[in-house]
């Protein structure tokens, strides 16, 4: 019951004006628990009235912003047709978008993972063996470079964007901070989360895609202790900048194995320009098993 990337239609039914694509049903659904929240919303999981379905549900209040609604309502605009042109099996799920008038919200139905956030799991199940290290890295490389081929930049990569689905697969989430560039383009605003902004980014010579891939290896190291880099030795934000952009300090990275620091070196390569695309680090050996058969058949041979 996907929603695709073509005409919309508009389905009003009493004060829900419903914004689907033309072919489409409309979702009818019931609000359940909270599942989450963020800085505009809530999000709570949902069943569709017809299937029993679940959905996750994102509600969003206008009140509150009344003085901002028109800014809001752009910034939502923009989240949600971004999300209209992404399907991939690594990457939430878009729906459909009500809009209520009586109770001035707008709701945005997206996919449900039922296992909840990464964050919630590295905090949980830390630390994380090799396998489900290198196969939620390669799921969310995977994810990164259809993005990036797409001309999306994700700008807020992190564990608690990134949702787990029932079947344990990886799931990007939360665009609101994603842009839409063309392959040469260059962008000057600083957005994202502070410990996983890359060094370009805070100069005014713009970044691009490679942005995406110094906030992965922030977001591997995350998952490997909990934190990204920094956050336990900085806390003042003129403090984690310096650290940031500093040319000889390198995030520290954790005890691991040889291909694993040799990927995360990559990813913390301090020039945009000499850093691996999402696509090259799918070949990575830390993600094809190549770099420990190689050091396995040499100790043999020794």
């Amino acid at each position: 019951m996907g929603i695709s990337c073509c005409k919309q239609v508009r389905v009003t039914n009493g004060n829900v004006t419903r914004i689907i694509a033309d072919g489409e049903k409309s979702i009818v659904w019931i609000k359940g628990e909270k599942i989450g929240s963020g800085a505009f919303g809530t999000v709570f999981r949902a069943i569709d009235t017809e299937t029993a379905d679940y959905f996750a549900v994102k509600c969003i209040p206008l009140k509150p912003y009344k003085d901002h609604s028109c800014k809001l309502i752009k910034l939502i605009q923009k989240e949600v047709n971004i999300l209209k042109t992404l399907n991939h099996p690594n990457i939430i799920k878009y729906y459909q978008t009500d809009l209520d008038i009586h109770n001035n919200e707008i709701s945005i139905i997206i996919e449900y993972a039922s296992n909840g956030n990464l964050q919630t799991f590295v905090s949980e199940f830390k630390p994380l063996s090799h396998k489900v290290l290198q196969r939620f890295t390669r799921e969310i490389l995977m994810a990164l470079s259809y993005m990036h081929g797409k001309g999306i930049i994700h700008r807020d990569l992190k564990c608690s964007n990134i949702l787990i689905a029932e079947d344990s697969s990886i799931k990007l989430s939360d665009f609101g901070l994603s842009k839409l560039i063309e392959s040469d383009d260059k962008v000057l605003e600083i957005a994202g989360t502070l410990y996983w902004m890359p060094p370009e980014m805070f100069t005014n010579r713009g970044y691009s895609f490679a942005a995406d891939v110094w906030s992965l290896g922030c977001t591997v190291v995350e998952m490997m202790t909990g934190s990204p880099p920094w956050a336990n030795t900085y806390k003042l934000v003129k403090d984690i900048i310096k650290a940031i952009t500093s040319p000889n300090n390198f995030p520290e990275i954790p005890s691991c194995s040889a291909e694993l620091k040799d990927f995360l070196l990559k990813c913390f390569t301090r020039k945009p320009e000499d850093r691996p695309s999402a696509e090259e680090l799918l070949h990575h050996p830390f993600l094809t098993d190549s770099f420990s058969a190689v050091i396995t058949a040499t100790v043999t041979e020794l």
